[in-house]
């Protein structure tokens, strides 16, 4: 209950409502009276309720804004309880944008960690070029503080761990506005699909 679904309206075209489904208490005690009385048709009476969702709602629950600083470390995440990506938003909160986000980490392997600015500046510079500009990026979880701690068993070599991954529309704004005058890069990314491959 709550969640955004399309119904179809009768030209066919997707229309995004929030269904709230409820159980009609009164009539769920009057069909428990009736079904001890051994009267036939007693049920629950569920009464759903059928609420339209405006545009900008619609995105919301498809959208992950990150606030990183030029380092590309993530400071902020807008949903840190948010599974949009298959792992809690949580888990990005200290962690690099290298470590999660494919188009940051195959600039670090060409560039270096200390030429993350650089990658953060030129997306920043062609978003003011053409305002609305995204990349198609991967996303998957960042490596866990828990992760590699287990010892491999003698004798047994232990492979890569191939990490699932989702796409995802990255785009970069400036934040002007940051946490004590601080300067960050917020990238706003959403889901593409589900489609959980590496």
């Amino acid at each position: 209950s709550g969640a955004v679904v399309h119904l179809l309206s009768e030209t066919g075209t997707q229309v995004p409502v929030r269904l709230n489904i409820k159980t009609d208490v009164e009539a769920a005690t009057a069909a428990a009276a009736a079904a001890v009385r051994g009267m036939t048709g007693a049920g629950t009476l569920y009464l759903v309720q059928v609420t339209k969702v405006p545009a900008e709602e619609m995105f919301v629950e498809k959208r992950l804004v990150l606030t990183a600083d030029f380092t590309g470390r993530v400071l902020a995440v807008s949903a840190p309880q948010s599974t949009l990506f298959g792992f809690p938003g949580s888990e990005l909160l200290g962690s690099c944008l290298a470590d999660s986000v494919d188009l940051f980490a195959d600039w670090r392997e060409r560039s270096g960690e200390g030429q993350m600015q650089m990658l953060l500046l030129a997306l920043l510079d062609k978003e003011q070029e053409m305002p609305g500009t995204s990349w198609r990026v991967r996303v998957h979880a960042p490596p866990s503080a828990h992760e590699g701690e287990l010892p491999p068993l003698p004798g047994h070599v232990r492979t890569a761990k191939a990490k699932l991954s989702c796409s995802a529309c990255l785009q970069v704004e400036l934040d002007e506005d940051g946490d004590g005058g601080a300067i960050a890069d917020s990238s706003a990314m959403g889901a593409l699909g589900d489609d959980s491959n590496n």
